[in-house]
């Protein structure tokens, strides 16, 4: 799962810092612009990296190993794993953009719920509770990434971009970074 993260990640990082610096620069429309093609991007990659998984899901864990039972496992959670690089790469590129607009706090909140208060009693539920094993256990964090990602879909739609840039200069301006 780490190696599929090598895409999204780095286009996470490129919207923080292309957000930021349009914001800085108080180029609203820019700023956002900026964010919807990297969204667009997360899609793309995020797509790509579940028809992956999801259509090599026998080939993968036979590369690691030849136990039977291991192999099972593996091929059963893979589907769910594909679903997961869907939401990853959306949930990494909204925190990228939240960064770049100065509200990092709003995605650490988000995480923290989405994932602790949701994501691990799923897991537990359908991994121990209703037996589904591996796959039952993956849940949890699919589910927590897909309510990170909606939540903060909709933060970043409501924003007002405008703001962000009085914001950031307000900011500016508290630090000693510009002059009045």
């Amino acid at each position: 799962m780490a190696i599929t993260f090598q895409l999204p990640f780095p286009i996470a990082i490129g919207a923080s810092t292309r957000v930021a610096n349009l914001i800085g620069s108080r180029l609203p429309q820019a700023a956002k612009v900026a964010a919807m093609v990297a969204m667009v991007a997360a899609t793309v990659v995020g797509l790509m990296n579940a028809t992956l998984l999801a259509s090599l899901t026998s080939f993968i864990p036979s590369v690691f190993t030849r136990d039977v039972e291991v192999l099972d496992a593996a091929a059963n959670a893979l589907p769910v794993c594909a679903a997961l690089q869907i939401f990853d790469a959306l949930a990494s590129n909204l925190n990228g953009i939240l960064r770049g607009l100065g509200r990092q706090a709003i995605g650490s909140y988000v995480g923290l719920v989405a994932f602790y208060v949701v994501g691990l009693p799923i897991s537990f539920g359908t991994g121990i509770g209703l037996e589904w094993g591996l796959p039952g256990l993956w849940t949890g964090p699919v589910t927590g990434l897909a309510v990170v990602s909606v939540v903060e879909a909709v933060f970043i739609y409501c924003t007002s971009w405008q703001r962000a840039c009085e914001e950031a200069t307000q900011r500016d301006l508290q630090e000693g970074f510009v002059d009045e």
